[in-house]
């Protein structure tokens, strides 16, 4: 009986590995037909189209197999990205001429990033797919394209937002929000918060000064929020430069306790 079990046992299992091999075989040629149609296609704004269909083609059969299956075809998917990244790095068209292609893409992309993060944990994709990201950030070319882009990565943290908006391929428009003091605020903010909630760190100063402060902190929070939603980037940067003075101040005016 035992022998029988450990034959059918291992009769299962090749069946399995067969076919998985073989599903793998069949979407990989699969893949090929459509990605070699791709390289027919002439016009760019299509071509990026047609490659976003296939990127998300790819993700998501990537998606049907197992982890090491899955693995190896996302060489596919790789491909596919590296394409996007040369042709959004040669598109000639910006945001204000082609605003449903931008958007579409964008919701694509950051829609993967996430996927790339949360269900697949792979740190190489996310690299990848934040390079496409860059380039085509680069094409927003008015105040409308970056509202749209900011409410997209409003889930991301402060180091992906920073990874996508201030590398090298960034939008003029972008260049102006200071996104270094930004990031170092937020991080200063939520390290002090928790430890004044933890109670290991205590006011030294009037409790009347520190309240000013926070109200001061408020005010300027909520006119960065609307200067940055009108595209007043001057503006909004000196709000940031206020907030970081007053947690500054009461940062200095507080001490850590035992």
């Amino acid at each position: 009986m035992k022998i029988i079990l450990t034959a059918l046992f291992l009769s299962i299992f090749v069946f399995n590995l067969s076919y998985a091999q073989i599903s793998l075989y069949y979407e990989n040629a699969r893949f090929n037909l459509f990605y070699n149609f791709s390289k027919l296609i002439a016009n760019p704004i299509s071509k990026i189209s047609y490659l976003n269909s296939l990127l998300d083609y790819s993700l998501k059969t990537s998606l049907k197999f197992k982890e090491q299956t899955r693995n190896k075809y996302l060489a596919n998917y790789r491909k596919v990205l590296n394409d996007l990244e040369k042709e959004w790095n040669d598109f000639s068209f910006k945001y204000s001429q082609y605003k449903d292609l931008y958007e579409r893409s964008l919701d694509l992309y950051i829609e993967h990033y996430l996927t790339a993060k949360n269900q697949l944990k792979n740190q190489d994709l996310q690299t990848r797919i934040v390079k496409v990201l860059n380039k085509t950030v680069y094409g927003i070319d008015n105040e409308e394209g970056i509202k749209y882009l900011l409410f997209k990565l409003k889930d991301l943290s402060e180091k992906e937002k920073e990874e996508i908006l201030a590398a090298q391929g960034q939008s003029e428009l972008l260049k102006k929000i200071d996104f270094k003091t930004l990031t170092n605020l937020v991080n200063k903010l939520k390290k002090i918060t928790k430890e004044f909630e933890e109670g290991k760190r205590i006011l030294t100063i009037d409790y009347k000064i520190a309240e000013d402060k926070l109200k001061e902190i408020q005010q300027n929070v909520d006119l960065a929020r609307k200067n940055i939603l009108e595209g007043n980037y001057e503006e909004f940067n000196k709000n940031i430069q206020k907030i970081n003075e007053n947690i500054t101040f009461i940062e200095k005016n507080s001490k850590l306790v035992k």
